[in-house]
């Protein structure tokens, strides 16, 4: 007899039980849709403020950079939407306030931070990682623990990949689903659909091949067939890789003061800046630095002349140096920018190895805010509002979802309020003018652009909160089951020994030693 045939024969029958295996039924039942409500509600605002009244403690002195991250992620949202709607006045966004003679209100210096600044925004998430990667590691090296440095290296570098590449392909996959589930093209992407779902599966993969492989020159261009926005992913990557290499670099050293480490975080940040074409690797070379100084500063182990006092308000003048520096044209040569007004001078100091000219000022830009923003109250209190911190949770998944969700579902309503590209009446005719609204307004005030956004960005917060539940939350809890220690063939192996020894009988040899007689 089969064993479920077995079962059944010996389950008993009645109305008892029946009724016992419906209760059951109508209990996963529940559990199920309890899993999915929390899923598709998107309770991350306000958790940030519920878990600091439940636990009562002070925010830790890194939580400023939470909300920095989400800061950064709207900031990229408005770049990215700024771009898309108005096709036609690209060249006057992209320019500085003045050129040609344009001088519109998103485009004036300072003001411009709030409408077209992704640029910094990157900067500012590679600073950031920096930070955040090294800090827990660099507590170890300051313990001069090189085992423990190296051991922890081991299980971040796969665990990180993981953790970076898992939601991403994810999200792509999803996109990618889309285009034959629903007959969704995107106007974005820079390839055309296959003609069939088969056709893309082999397509999608190469594509991920492509993309994750580390020292792969197409990596860093933004040419992904499914999503362009993940250019930032495989330079993020290998910014983590190097992290690691200068940690276990700085265990192998830990002899040496902290004042050579610090000066050496400095140099290696001006080689990779100066010297070389690799902003992102100054940058993540930077939050290591800046995660050192702030370790040693609590420990009150600061060396000088890093330990100086120059008092709140000197802090002003990198911070507004840095908003200067983020609102540079967004164009790929200096010899552009010499046409725009306030620009002439700076392109002076722009070098000859860096092979794009937004990308260097705004890293720099990057660097100047940074320091400023822990170092200034009233600033470091703005980035402390729950609500940024909240969203700050989200940014990853936001960034993900963000050129997908542009492509189709922001092509769509744009096209319906007005703002139509090139192609619309092509791709989704019957979207075209659907309910069509005036252009009343500046340059990216526009009351249709904001009526869209009034839709669209609830849309894509919504979005991005299930993709952290669903994509980026089990690619974290995967990456810990993976690499639990418990789950290793040795630790397996000591506790089989260890089983095993416990079932022998209490012989000679296993008796315990009786102390020697001096």
């Amino acid at each position: 007899m089969f064993p479920w045939r077995r079962k059944a024969a010996l389950a008993p029958s009645g109305s008892g039980f029946d009724e016992k295996q419906s209760s059951a039924s109508r209990g996963r039942l529940r559990a199920m849709g309890a899993s999915i409500l929390a899923i598709l509600t998107p309770d991350f605002l306000g958790s940030s403020a519920r878990a600091s009244a439940a636990s009562g403690k002070p925010l830790g002195k890194t939580a400023y950079l939470d909300g920095l991250r989400g800061f950064a992620a709207l900031m990229i949202y408005q770049q990215h939407n700024i771009d898309y709607a108005h096709p036609a006045q690209r060249d006057i966004i992209h320019h500085a306030f003045g050129w040609d003679g344009h001088k519109n209100f998103i485009t004036f210096p300072f003001i411009r931070v709030f409408f077209h600044t992704g640029n910094l925004a990157v900067m500012l998430f590679f600073a950031i990682s920096g930070y955040v990667t090294s800090v827990s590691l660099l507590k170890l090296v300051h313990s001069r623990d090189i085992g423990k440095v190296g051991q922890r290296i081991g299980v971040a570098i796969p665990q990180r990949f993981i953790r970076l590449w898992l939601p991403a392909c994810m999200v792509s996959l999803t996109f990618m689903l889309c285009w034959h589930i629903f007959n969704i093209y995107p106007d974005g992407t820079h390839y055309p659909p296959a003609n069939s779902f088969l056709a893309e599966i082999p397509r999608w993969i190469g594509n991920f091949f492509t993309k994750s492989y580390l020292f792969s020159k197409e990596a860093m261009r933004p040419n992904d067939i499914y999503d362009p926005h993940l250019w930032y992913i495989p330079l993020q990557m290998q910014a983590s890789v190097l992290t690691y290499i200068i940690l276990l670099c700085m265990a192998a050293f830990g002899k040496y003061p902290a004042s050579a480490r610090i000066w050496s975080m400095f140099a290696l940040s001006i080689y990779f800046g100066y010297c070389v074409d690799s902003y992102f690797c100054a940058l993540t070379t930077f939050g290591i630095m800046m995660a050192d100084i702030d370790i040693l500063s609590g420990n009150g182990t600061l060396p000088r002349p890093f330990s100086y006092n120059v008092g709140k308000y000197f802090w002003y003048l990198p911070l507004l140096a840095g908003l200067w520096l983020s609102t540079c044209p967004s164009y790929t040569h200096t010899r552009e920018f010499a046409s725009d007004p306030g620009w002439y001078w700076l392109t002076y100091l722009h070098p000859r190895a860096s092979s794009n000219a937004p990308h260097w000022y705004n890293a720099w830009a990057g660097v100047l805010v940074l320091l400023a923003i822990p170092r200034i109250p009233w600033l470091r209190s703005f980035f402390e509002l729950g609500i940024l911190r909240d969203f700050g949770k989200i940014t990853f998944s936001f960034y993900l979802v963000q050129g997908p969700l542009l492509w189709t579902i922001g092509d769509r309503l744009y096209a319906a309020v007005g703002r139509i590209r090139p192609r619309s009446p092509e791709l989704i005719p019957f979207w075209v003018n659907l309910f069509a609204l005036p252009e009343w307004g500046p340059l990216g005030l526009e009351v249709n652009y904001l009526a869209a956004n009034l839709l669209l960005f609830p849309f894509m917060v919504w979005i991005a909160s299930i993709a952290t539940k669903v994509f980026e939350g089990p690619s974290g809890q995967f990456c810990t089951w993976l690499f639990n220690p418990e789950r290793s063939w040795e630790s397996k192996q000591e506790n089989k020994d260890e089983a095993q020894e416990s079932l022998l009988p209490m012989t000679e040899a296993r008796q315990p030693l009786a102390p020697v007689a001096s």
